[in-house]
């Protein structure tokens, strides 16, 4: 039992030399460390000077500065989506000139049928002007994005529909069957054209139906009387047919 207990005090005393030995080694090592870096910046100072020190911290405070103020300053905020000033629903151009406002300086983007188009900028006073911008035959479907100098993205800009139609609307006649001769003053003009096309009568509007049907009573002057009939769709292909109707009371 003594025994035992004799080694355990021996260890307990070689335990304790060790612990103060290793910290005498740590605290000699910072000593040393510590000691050259006060050297170094001694030397330094000899070198360069107390000044350029000083510029030092000062260079190094004002580019803390300036990147808080960049924080700061960033721009997270995204354009509103750009607007055009006229998109017409149907036209007879392959081409359509466009004009529209965005945030100033900013970049916008026209998609056509889902595909960019056209990549145009806005001015001083956001205002952007694009030439032509070409459509496929048929409907298109047209909308656009801003992107300012922060490189933010606006929301999409509302969707337009555009037809492009340069196919002349059909015109037929019915009544009268050509240049003739009546005897009555009242002529009965009939025909039929495309639903929600135009139709003028020398200048005259004519109504017609759901399907296209027309009925219109022309008041003939006496000897001859030159008819003019003009159908107009939604994208401004027109098709005329023209008769000369003699009226002997």
């Amino acid at each position: 039992m003594d025994r035992k207990r004799l080694f355990k005090a021996k260890d307990r005393r070689i335990t304790r030399g060790y612990n103060k030995s290793t910290e005498e080694e740590k605290f000699r090592k910072r000593t040393i460390f510590f000691g050259g870096l006060t050297l170094l910046l001694g030397l330094a100072i000899v070198v360069w000077g107390i000044p350029f020190f000083i510029r030092l911290a000062e260079l190094l405070d004002e580019k803390k500065n300036v990147s808080d103020s960049q924080v700061l300053n960033e721009d997270l905020i995204p354009p509103v989506p750009p607007r055009f000033a006229y998109v017409p629903e149907a036209t007879n151009s392959a081409s359509i000139p466009l004009i529209g406002y965005s945030e100033k300086n900013s970049s916008v983007e026209v998609f056509l049928n889902d595909e960019l188009a056209v990549k145009t900028e806005a001015d001083e006073e956001g205002e952007f002007n694009i030439e032509k911008i070409f459509l496929d035959p048929g409907e298109n479907s047209l909308y656009s994005y801003a992107i300012d100098e922060s490189g933010n993205t606006s929301d999409k800009s509302g969707l337009y529909s555009i037809i492009f139609d340069n196919i002349k609307p059909e015109l037929e006649i019915e009544a009268p069957s050509g240049n003739e001769t009546v005897y009555e003053q009242n002529l009965q003009i009939k025909g039929k054209s495309e639903p929600n096309a135009r139709i003028t009568v020398n200048g005259s509007l004519v109504l017609p139906d759901s399907d296209g049907n027309f009925i219109f009573d022309y008041e003939l002057a006496t000897d001859k009387n030159e008819i003019s009939i003009i159908a107009q769709d939604s994208a401004g292909n027109v098709v005329s047919k023209n008769f000369t109707i003699t009226y002997h009371p």
